[in-house]
């Protein structure tokens, strides 16, 4: 056997950086162009506008893409172009099919200059126009974390770089986008639980699902994304709202529970507890009298919280220490019942704030909202005057229509103690009326997250990045959406890029010297772009050797900027021609040193038929189950034994789950195509953390080619919409060759 390994190509932009100057000339540098555009029946918009020096973009559309055209062009006539690692044509559009929602385009020109290498991301249908200021060079480093969200649109997750182009994205309702406390390289999400309230999901390093939290016992469906802490040893601090009747009203308790590794809770603390529903100042909600909305734990123990309708900060005792139990309140700032006297603060204190953080030097940060009266909008009945007012501390509140960052020294040795306010943020006009944040970055950078922030003038920002000195290095719009928060984290690639192989598909064997061309491809998902495709150095169309018989092998290779790698053996068989057969009436002529060998002249010839051997083939047998039931059809191929019922409500998803297997004798690749529901409810398929949905409803969406026994599974999530009843069938057909489709269904109620 022989073997062709293939070796990684010295492909990179860092030997030849791309710069179209007016001084440069075709010979000296070349001048690139790449067009990426729709196939007639669709538009996108791509952004930014494209420039040599430029290595990633978005591809924007009201509708899924599937299909774009490429056209790369440089002026050195004996440049090569690859586009996803298949030769291109320059100048000559490159049409690329069966593409998903946060799939790649790469594009590669290697001309007198080098190499250049840039990507192009699809982004999910009506994924908003994000827009920032671009890179500078007092940027942290790190890529944002944003939970796009809407009151009219579609919500989206997604990791953005300084240019506002997404490394992932994703179409989920999600909150509180973050690095995790567990694991610095996992994240963690708050979603919505189809059982009710919210789950805490902790992301691994490729955003995939690893586990969920939720409060313990029967307090599970209360469970509130506003903010939670995952910790190493599998523990966790969460939040959450209980809904209760009593002294002849309805009140909404917050709780903070802390979870033991078992899941179980170690303590739980409520609001009714330590605090007069009098204090709460919403004035047309007074059920929701506290409204946590951060907490931290301290390496103490105690947990430092933030109520946004007591316009207080509380530091919790977390065990008993110093004359206090678990769960007594050792101080509160801010509110009616405010403990402390605030120095340097021209406001007297928080209003509505939101995202209280102890820093690292031990000061106190705060997202300070502010707030005002506000009869009309979605959170309307949400809103009040609430502020102190600074010339009457004790007087009553006032509207404060100004958003800020504070940030306090505390010191509680004084009578009383005192807040000396050392540093603030405060952009005239800006006000955000609810949500937000603010995170001290590793450089002494501050971001901040303005939610949903009006300015007297001109289009809000979502999030900044701000100096020490108060200066605004960094911002971004988020065309008509706004995120709960914003955070900035390394986000290192860790997605390994993906071979296709489309020829040959199944080991060949061909005669000695014959042409075998390979045909393969790469695409890459991770955010640092497509770097080497290659089959022993040469590009997809290259012939294989042919020129030696015998068996032999070729690694398809594929890495990205990361350095994450993926390859694809192929193997295939050389065979020497058969020898001539002798010419009638030739008869060989024995070697002098071989005895003639005698003929019977009584044996009959005989042949040996083969023993017949029944066909193989590969057979699809899907099955179905929803979240947390058993699978349902294995080895059925009947519909009506292969049906799941499950109930759905307005803005929260169904989930159902399909498993395909080869049930067959052979290996081979499985065609999947389903449906999503009706009109007035939002499907979406999902292999792993990728959207399917537009080849799985255009049956185009096959398997990796899967041995005997070996299955894939696929995620449907549901989404009805506001008004929405009846039911609705969705289906999902598993399709093999030689074979009926198997047929798995799923009933789902909406009320």
């Amino acid at each position: 056997m022989r073997s062709l390994v293939a070796l990684a190509l010295a492909a990179g932009s860092l030997s030849a950086p791309y710069l179209q100057t007016a001084t440069s000339t075709a010979a000296e540098q070349p001048v690139h162009d790449i067009v990426v555009s729709a196939l007639p029946g669709s538009s996108v918009t791509t952004y930014p506008a494209f420039e040599p020096g430029i290595d990633r973009f978005s591809v924007r559309s009201a509708e899924t893409v599937d299909r774009l055209s490429v056209t790369a062009t440089s002026s050195d006539p004996k440049a090569t172009i690859a586009v996803n690692g298949r030769p291109a044509g320059n100048g000559t559009a490159h049409v690329v099919e069966g593409l998903a929602p946060g799939e790649e385009v790469n594009v590669q020109i290697t001309d007198a200059s080098g190499t250049s290498n840039q990507s192009w991301i699809v982004l999910p249908p009506r994924f908003p126009d994000v827009r920032t200021t671009g890179p500078h060079p007092g940027l942290a480093p790190g890529k944002a974390f944003v939970t796009l969200s809407s009151f009219v649109a579609p919500p989206f997750s997604a990791v953005l770089d300084e240019r506002g182009v997404p490394a992932m994205v994703s179409a989920q309702r999600g909150s509180d986008f973050k690095q995790s406390s567990s694991d610095p390289a996992h994240f963690s999400v708050a979603l919505p639980d189809e059982s009710g309230g919210d789950r805490i999901t902790e992301l691994d390093e490729q955003y995939r699902e690893v586990r969920s939290f939720r409060l313990a016992g029967d307090k599970a469906n209360s469970t509130d994304f506003h903010d939670s802490t995952l910790f190493p040893d599998g523990s966790a601090l969460l939040m959450g709202y209980d809904y209760l009747a009593r002294d002849g009203g309805a009140w909404t308790d917050a709780i903070i529970q802390r979870l033991d590794p078992d899941g179980d809770a170690a303590w739980t603390w409520n609001s009714k507890d330590h605090v007069d529903e009098a204090e709460g100042l919403v004035d047309r909600t007074p059920h929701d009298y506290a409204h946590i909305n951060s907490m931290q734990e301290l390496a103490s123990g105690d947990v430092v919280a933030s109520f946004r309708n007591l316009s207080q900060v509380m530091l919790i005792a977390g065990s008993d220490h110093d004359g206090f139990s678990r769960g007594d309140v050792i101080w509160r700032l801010g509110g009616l019942r405010n403990d402390f006297e605030f120095v340097d603060d021209p406001y007297g204190g928080p209003c509505a704030q939101h995202a209280a953080q102890v820093l690292p030097n031990g000061h106190l940060m705060i997202f300070d909202n502010g707030s005002r009266r506000d009869d009309s909008g979605p959170i309307a009945l949400q809103t009040a005057d609430m502020c102190p007012d600074p010339t009457d501390p004790d007087g009553p509140r006032v509207a404060r229509p100004q958003s800020r960052i504070t940030e306090y020294v505390l010191d509680t040795s004084t009578t009383p103690p005192t807040a000396r306010m050392v540093w603030s943020h405060v952009p005239a006009g800006r006000y955000a009326p609810f949500a937000g944040n603010a995170q001290r970055l590793a450089n002494g950078n501050t971001l901040a997250g303005w939610s949903r922030s009006e300015v007297p003038s001109g289009q809000a920002p979502i999030a900044t990045e701000v100096t020490a000195g108060g200066e605004e290095i960094w911002s971004m719009t988020g065309g008509g959406h706004f995120s709960y928060r914003a955070f900035k984290y390394d986000a290192p690639d860790r997605i390994a890029p993906e071979v296709a192989v489309s020829w040959p598909t199944e080991p060949p064997t061909v005669e000695l010297g014959a042409d075998l061309p390979l045909d393969f491809g790469c695409s890459d998902t991770g955010g640092s772009n497509l770097d080497e495709c290659s089959a022993g150095g040469q590009m997809s169309g290259a012939d294989l050797p042919t020129d030696e018989a015998g068996t032999h092998q070729v690694v398809v290779r594929a890495t990205d900027g990361a350095g994450n790698e993926s390859t694809r053996t192929i193997s295939y068989s050389v065979t020497a021609p058969p020898a001539p057969a002798p010419s009638p009436g030739s008869t060989p002529t024995p070697s002098p040193t071989t005895a003639p060998t005698a003929v019977p002249t009584t044996t009959s010839p005989t042949t040996t038929l083969p023993t017949p051997v029944e066909p193989t083939s590969a057979r699809a047998d899907a099955t179905i189950r929803t979240t947390g039931g058993a699978w349902k059809g294995r080895d059925l191929y009947t519909v009506r034994r292969q049906t799941v019922d499950l109930r759905a409500r307005p803005g929260r998803p169904a989930t159902v789950r399909v498993r395909v297997r080869n049930s067959g004798d052979a290996p081979g690749r499985l065609r999947l195509e389903g449906t999503t529901g009706k009109r007035w409810a939002t499907g979406r398929w999902y292999a792993g953390r990728r959207d399917v949905t537009a080849r799985v409803r255009a049956g185009t969406y096959r398997t990796v080619r899967l041995d005997p026994g070996r299955s894939v599974r696929l995620r449907l999530v549901v989404v009805p919409r506001d008004g929405a009843t009846g039911r609705s069938i969705v289906r999902l057909a598993a399709r093999s060759r030689d074979a009926d489709p198997d047929v798995v269904r799923a009933r789902v109620s909406f009320r």
